[in-house]
């Protein structure tokens, strides 16, 4: 039964390898673009994704004289859309800019406030009546 086996994997294995040479090699007869790199400049667009946050310095005296008990910074991820341009200076050498639209990526924070002291609006004395 290994024996069956075996002889399939092999063959299946063979028949795999001349189709994967036959696709390979039929593959590589045309190239697309094939002057593109020896143009003197080209465009091209970028589309990618940016998430940026802020950090944060407090002050020594930042618990000790407010009422806020704990402050995180927050960040929501955007996109960003730009345009590629390449100069070519010779066989070795680009010049490449990529100026971006980002859009999105806002920046908050976030705070709780911290136990204060009740503050007393009303009070009424029961001496005075």
């Amino acid at each position: 039964m290994h024996h069956l086996l075996r002889k399939q994997s092999l063959r299946v294995f063979l028949i795999s390898m001349l189709l994967l040479a036959f696709h390979q090699g039929k593959a590589q007869r045309v190239l697309y673009r094939q002057d593109h790199d020896d143009l003197p400049y080209y465009f091209g667009l970028t589309l990618s994704y940016n998430s940026s946050n802020l950090h944060q310095t407090k002050s020594s005296n930042f618990l000790a004289s407010d009422s806020i008990k704990v402050v995180e910074p927050g960040a929501s991820g955007g996109f960003a859309l730009g345009l590629l341009g390449t100069m070519r200076l010779d066989d070795h050498f680009q010049i490449r800019i990529n100026p971006q639209l980002i859009i999105g990526g806002s920046k908050y924070l976030s705070y709780t406030l911290g136990s204060t002291k009740p503050c007393l609006l009303y009070t009424s004395d029961a001496a005075d009546d």
